[in-house]
């Protein structure tokens, strides 16, 4: 962020502040930075939104991949994918009283992120008083695809968050 906020101001495009986005493997980097890593950033992250992103790497929520079976396959299995360092990972683990607002969507047949990650992360914003949207497509998997009206809400909740925390100026 040091070195976009450097290349932008000597364009002339001076950045105090951002919103910070992705999806999938990136939606897990946006919440991390967004959940974990903001306070020390240079530039002041408002808001977070992300889609399907896996913000929790216990082994019971990956069952998708066989991990949250109790073998010492399984458990070698999870320990070789995530390592014994879960907290680090795992998003929703950061999510405190200052966490920036946050729009999330998830398909609830979503296997490349297991569906299960993404209750570990609303009722941590839910617990923290956060103030954020959920989009749950009940017919869709990763790639968000079988639920076009709760798509369309999704983008439009980003939308409005955008005008509140980043309004142009």
């Amino acid at each position: 962020m040091p070195k976009v906020a450097e290349e932008a101001q000597r364009l002339g495009y001076p950045v105090d502040s951002m919103a910070i986005s992705g999806g999938s493997a990136d939606g897990t980097l946006a919440m991390l930075y967004a959940y974990r890593d903001a306070a020390d950033s240079l530039v002041p992250v408002k808001m977070m939104f992300e889609a399907v992103g896996p913000s929790s790497f216990y082994r019971s929520d990956w069952g998708a991949y066989g991990l949250d079976r109790d073998t010492a396959e399984s458990r070698k299995a999870a320990a070789g994918l995530f390592g014994e360092i879960i907290k680090p990972i795992s998003a929703f683990m950061w999510v405190d009283g200052n966490t920036v607002p946050s729009v999330i969507a998830y398909g609830a047949h979503g296997r490349v992120c297991p569906f299960e990650s993404a209750a570990h992360l609303a009722d941590a914003l839910e617990k923290n008083n956060v103030d954020y949207r959920y989009f749950e497509m009940p017919h869709s998997g990763h790639g968000l695809q079988n639920d076009d009206k709760i798509y369309e809400q999704y983008m439009k909740a980003v939308e409005e968050y955008l005008d509140r925390y980043m309004p142009v100026k």
